[in-house]
């Protein structure tokens, strides 16, 4: 789950700002990075499997919507 949500991070980042290739490639790769970190931190401190699974589904679902949503 950390893996799918810091990879949609990446590609939604990377496409917003498409303007600056390198620049939003370099950003999108480090925020993915931070996003992965904090989806292990998040799933190993919740005690409950449901609330640590929709911490990690639900904002996989908004930014596929946003990914869908930028014509792609």
């Amino acid at each position: 789950g950390g893996y799918l949500l810091a990879s949609l991070s990446a590609i939604v980042i990377g496409q917003y700002f498409e303007e600056y290739r390198s620049s939003a490639a370099m950003a999108a790769t480090l925020v993915a990075f931070l996003v992965q970190c904090a989806a292990f931190i998040w799933v190993f401190m919740i005690n409950k499997t449901l609330k640590a699974s929709l911490g990690i589904f639900i904002p996989c679902l908004i930014l596929f919507i946003l990914y869908k949503g930028m014509g792609n």
